[in-house]
């Protein structure tokens, strides 16, 4: 992947965690309906993705949690503060009854919006699904914008999976759930080394 270049960091972000379970909502998995919440979503897709970019890359992968934890803003702004950077996706389910994948990007960064697409373009592919759905962070309540406020200068995404309350959505994912996983890392995968290799 890197060629000449440096050895690239990408840095994953599972939002929610710990005491901060984030939205609740029903996945039928395999034929079972299962109770799911976003900060376990969020992990599963997260540690997908890491084992697959390490897996078929040479990048250092990090998470910014793989256990059932939680960080503030400011501890996840320390976190970051301590490392080179090149990439940074903070991970996590929607809410409401929309449908689709949805990508956002840090709109202080509109340099990010090229690599949004691309994110979003391969996951669809991956997924079956193209629905164009990137938008600047403008678009997402203030709560929500707190995993842009990094300061270093890396590229800064939001990856929102799915609604986590649509259960026709939930339930497309949920039924071939593992696979989808290895869907959307292989998605995340092939964005990184199509954006990065142009």
């Amino acid at each position: 992947l890197c060629g000449g270049r440096k050895k690239m960091t990408i840095v994953l972000d599972p939002l929610h965690g710990g005491l901060d379970w984030g939205a609740t909502g029903t996945m039928q998995k395999y034929g079972i309906f299962r109770k799911v919440n976003q900060k376990n979503l969020n992990l599963d897709v997260a540690i997908a993705i890491r084992d697959h970019l390490k897996y078929f890359t040479d990048m250092t992968v990090l998470l910014t949690r793989d256990d059932d934890k939680t960080l503030s803003t400011e501890q996840r702004n320390i976190w970051l503060s301590g490392r080179k950077v090149d990439a940074y996706i903070a991970i996590d389910y929607g809410v409401g009854y929309y449908k689709g994948l949805e990508i956002y990007y840090s709109h202080t960064r509109i340099q990010d919006a090229g690599f949004a697409a691309a994110l979003h373009h391969k996951i669809s592919q991956q997924l079956g699904c193209e629905k164009k759905s990137v938008f600047p962070s403008t678009r997402l309540s203030v709560d929500d914008q707190q995993c842009f406020k990094g300061k270093g200068d890396y590229i800064q995404v939001l990856a929102r999976i799915e609604c986590i309350e649509n259960p026709f959505a939930m339930d497309k994912l949920g039924n071939q759930y593992y696979e989808n996983l290895l869907k959307i890392a292989a998605g995340v995968t092939e964005a990184i080394e199509s954006y990065f290799k142009t």
